[in-house]
């Protein structure tokens, strides 16, 4: 039998590692970080971030080139976060308890190196300890970042710079290429993979599909043509299209009017004093986390009991919120922004095809944002209202493992 050289890969050997802190043994953590103090020795990454004073979140979204506009604004938060640090100085030992408001002294590109900095010292050791052939400079390390689909030179370069210092060649001396992919194309190869493998797809070659990302930020697509099943040959046939329209946006619609009913609910907006970055205080984080399954389940018919912490008084008559029950056109509401971007953009996708001769027959849901019912199914109504017949269906989670030759 010849032997196979070592770069390259077995997909059948494959093995995604879960053993991320706070990950629960999730592929997947969420990207979010504390400079906070930490208690019990826990990691201030992912899941057990939420413990922590304050929380930093979505800031792969801050490596965008903003407008002066949108640059301006940061600026002021920044100032209007000073007050914080004129706080912590009256307080003699702040500085020793971690108080500090360390993430006033970061760029967006400074807190996703220690996020993905923390990744690397948890692979390394994962590594280390299961095999020391990648540490002695036996194995060779490539790494493949993935990226909203509209993304251009300068948020890329900011997340390369990022990944470098982290995945750093002390660390890491056989790290060799380093891969940029745009998220709906990664979840393209592995959704079509997946449906292949599953022996249960219905691809017809010559038919196109739409992948549409739906993220906690932003909501990205591309549009791809089936040219040969075995092997597997893709063409995107329509450029690859994006927007900050992802769960978020249902998120800040809920606090705005959960702040427009209540008349002592101290919750700032995300924005607010951070310096541009997105910031969750524990009030806002446990408002979410109690949210956060309405969201998910929410299916359009069905009201739902929000709990709010002692204390806090709802202005008398409101609509939509009696007894706690929140009821369904609130709940609809929250979801207009988000929902009608999405639309909008599937819609592009799918015109954009079709003014080039190609006929779309299906559209793959994947994300976080997927997960919700009401959204889902909004999506299937708008296609089946469509002309065209088209499926919508929503496949595995994904993650790249999968290969194909793409011609773009």
């Amino acid at each position: 039998m010849q032997q196979k050289s070592l770069s390259e890969p077995d997909f059948n050997d494959l093995e995604v590692f879960t053993g991320w802190s706070g990950g629960s043994g999730n592929p997947k953590i969420p990207s979010e970080i504390s400079y906070s103090k930490a208690t019990n020795r826990s990691s201030q990454q992912g899941k057990e971030a939420e413990r922590h004073k304050l929380v930093l979140h979505w800031t792969k979204l801050e490596l965008e080139t903003r407008r002066p506009a949108a640059e301006l604004e940061a600026l002021l938060e920044a100032v209007q976060g000073l007050n914080l640090v004129k706080r912590l100085r009256e307080v003699a030992d702040a500085e020793i308890n971690h108080e500090a408001p360390t993430h006033l002294t970061k760029s967006p590109s400074d807190i996703v190196k220690d996020f993905l900095l923390k990744i690397a010292r948890q692979y390394y050791l994962h590594m280390k300890e299961k095999s020391s052939a990648l540490i002695a400079g036996e194995i060779p390390l490539d790494i493949a970042l993935t990226h909203p689909a509209e993304w251009g030179y300068e948020p890329l370069n900011r997340l390369y710079r990022a990944a470098m210092g982290a995945f750093h060649k002390q660390m890491f001396p056989t790290l060799r290429d380093v891969y940029f992919v745009p998220e709906p194309e990664a979840c393209a190869l592995f959704t079509v993979q997946q449906l292949i493998r599953s022996k249960e797809d219905s691809l017809i070659p010559g038919e196109c599909f739409v992948i549409c990302d739906a993220g906690g930020g932003t909501v990205d697509l591309a549009t791809y043509r089936i040219d040969k099943i075995n092997p597997l040959e893709i063409s995107r046939v329509a450029p690859g299209t994006g927007a900050n329209c992802g769960a978020t946006l249902i998120d800040r619609a809920f606090v705005r009017w959960l702040k427009s009913i209540t008349t002592n609910l101290n919750i700032l907006d995300d924005e607010v004093g951070t310096g541009g970055h997105f910031l969750l205080t524990p009030e806002r984080k446990t408002l979410l986390n109690r949210f956060d399954p309405f969201k998910h389940q929410f299916t359009g018919g069905e009201t739902n009991i929000l709990t709010l912490a002692s204390g806090i008084q709802v202005k008398p008559e409101t609509p939509g919120f009696k007894n706690g029950l929140l009821t369904i056109d609130p709940m609809k509401g929250f979801f207009d922004e988000s929902l009608n971007g999405t639309l909008r953009l599937i819609a592009k996708q799918v015109e954009g095809a079709t003014v080039r001769g190609e006929v779309v027959t299906k559209v793959f849901m994947s994300g976080g944002l997927s997960q919700s019912e009401y959204l889902f199914r909004r999506v299937q109504d708008w296609a089946r209202n469509n002309p065209s017949e088209m499926e919508v269906t929503r496949p595995e989670e994904w993650y790249v493992q999968f290969p194909i030759d793409i011609n773009l």
